[in-house]
């Protein structure tokens, strides 16, 4: 009987280690710098600039950055938001000219809080804070 309850707090303590990180579901926005912005339209560059991530229960985001909705699968990899870009434009990845997937591989998300996620890309000054908005 003393090797059961062993067993099992070693079980619990293993599963309370292995937790996964903060409930990350619902949309996320921030205000990018951008270098070279070449415009003088303000509703283009404020477009530009806006960055807004919308994390679905089922692991699926959809990502406006860069004035380029993005979209594909999430999932939580410690400190970090992994983002696993499937299309662009509505357009698959693959698809897309290679300067656009280099892009979709340098996107990286920091966990700061369950309610703040920090985000660098290709085109971006310095990291976004972005700041939740809503939960589903």
């Amino acid at each position: 009987m003393g090797t059961r309850k062993v067993v099992l707090a070693s079980l619990v303590a293993f599963a309370m280690g292995c937790q996964e990180g903060p409930e990350l579901k619902g949309t996320f926005k921030g205000v990018a710098q951008v270098g070279n912005l070449n415009t003088t339209d303000e509703t283009l560059a404020r477009a530009i600039r806006r960055v807004e991530l919308t994390l679905e229960p089922d692991g699926k985001f959809s990502l406006m950055l860069l004035g380029l909705p993005w979209s594909g699968e999430s999932f939580v990899n410690g400190t970090e938001l992994q983002l696993k870009p499937k299309y662009v434009a509505e357009r698959s990845i693959e698809s897309q000219p290679e300067q656009l997937k280099t892009v979709a591989a340098q996107i990286k998300v920091s966990i700061k809080n369950s309610d703040t996620l920090s985000i660098t890309a290709p085109g971006i000054t310095k990291p976004v804070n972005l700041n939740r908005l809503s939960q589903p």
